[in-house]
């Protein structure tokens, strides 16, 4: 059935009225001047159907669809997409969109997305991912000739308190390893010195391991479908995630190689996947736990000294400086090690299979300071005189 709209022109902020109706498989709709023009247009549809009516003004219906109606389309035609993706999705469309239902693609401006921005509840990230998704939508819209030019493009996104990465040094990580219970070690010891995400590791087979060459070959991932949780095995985050890397000796050493090339590399006693929550519950939070109380019982002892002991006995500091680590700081770890030792970013890039150098960057670039202390050094020089710039510096070719 047809519904009319009333509307505010921008060239002069007169009143139109639109008339919104399906026609050919498609929701659009028809302006009128005058709230009496738009009526008679409805009631004509209601009585002898939209062709009818629209043959009736002999005008083309435009080509612009509903908002609502042009996501739904954008979520089917994608290709690639894993199942739990387009669920979150069309729960997007169902949820976060019901204010712009009645919206036409043609209608939607970047005041329209900022007003709908501010509306959203939630954290940062997830505002982020849902403006992404309609942004990705709307440049198709683009394309489609339905916009002139995606009204996301610009969009000031909310900023949230994002919990810094954790960065293990080596005496830490060894006090954590040791915390934990004895058959998960080598699972954390592999994470932190290939790096590689939680989801590709428990996808790792025996096969994937060469010895030999002291690499592994990483091109799969688990991921949840979105339907009960259930993972299922795919390709990994990124394209680029697809990738052989190094791994230590002494880590690969430690593997359980002399089974099945097709066998878990990781798994449980019953020879299944190991989940993220069965780490993080079996392996992860006992140890940090076992710190914790070490720690407790340690301070406890201190401060039951008098004085003279206490001055002769530091104040006993927390292994991890009482922080609570999550298991991926084992991958950004990785990446700190790898800086330390003056690997460059974009073989680190290349190691943890970013999509882009940006995400290194951004994640890690604090850390590299070796370009920093060359420029000092290169300063320093010419204050001592081992650089000799009496004729000014020397001009770029």
């Amino acid at each position: 059935m047809a519904s009319i709209r009333p509307r505010r022109r921008k060239s002069d902020g007169g009143t139109t009225y639109a008339v919104l109706y399906r026609h050919r498989g498609k929701q659009t709709g028809t302006s009128f001047d005058s709230l009496d023009e738009a009526e008679k247009f409805k009631a004509l549809i209601d009585l002898v159907g939209v062709d009818a009516a629209v043959a009736s003004l002999d005008i083309e219906a435009p080509p612009a669809p509903l908002l609502v109606d042009f996501l739904e389309s954008y979520v089917a035609t994608r290709t690639g997409v894993e199942q739990g993706t387009t669920k979150k999705y069309r729960a997007y469309i169902a949820n976060d969109f019901a204010d712009l239902g009645d919206l036409m693609v043609s209608e939607v401006t970047e005041t329209v997305v900022a007003a709908w921005l501010n509306s959203l509840d939630g954290a940062a990230k997830t505002i982020a991912n849902k403006h992404g998704f309609l942004s990705a939508a709307l440049e198709q819209a683009v394309r489609a000739g339905h916009l002139a030019s995606n009204p996301c493009a610009h969009s000031t996104l909310p900023q949230g308190l994002r919990k810094p990465p954790f960065f293990f040094s080596a005496a830490q990580f060894t006090a954590l390893e040791a915390a934990m219970p004895e058959q998960w070690r080598t699972h954390a010891r592999f994470l932190a010195a290939s790096g590689v995400r939680f989801s590709e590791s428990t996808a790792l087979t025996v096969g994937d391991v060469d010895l030999a060459e002291g690499t592994v070959r990483v091109e799969k991932a688990f991921k949840y479908t979105g339907s009960n949780r259930l993972a299922k095995l795919s390709t990994t985050k990124t394209r680029r995630g697809v990738r052989t890397i190094n791994v230590p000796a002494s880590v690969l050493e430690l593997l359980d190689l002399d089974r099945d090339p097709f066998e878990r590399l990781f798994q449980t006693q019953a020879g299944t996947r190991i989940t993220s929550q069965a780490f993080h519950n079996r392996a992860w939070k006992p140890a940090l736990d076992r710190l914790d109380a070490a720690h407790r019982k340690a301070e406890g002892e201190w401060v039951a000294l008098d004085a003279n002991a206490q001055k002769a006995s530091p104040r006993p500091r927390h292994p991890l400086g009482g922080k609570r680590p999550h298991p991926h700081d084992l991958r950004h770890t990785c990446a700190s090690w790898m800086i330390a030792a003056g690997v460059p970013l974009p073989a680190i890039q290349a190691h943890l299979g970013h999509e882009s150098i940006k995400t290194t960057v951004d994640l890690y670039g604090s850390l590299d300071r070796n370009a920093g202390r060359r420029a000092a050094a290169a300063i320093s020089a010419v204050f001592d005189g081992s650089a000799d710039w009496s004729d000014g510096p020397v001009a770029s070719p």
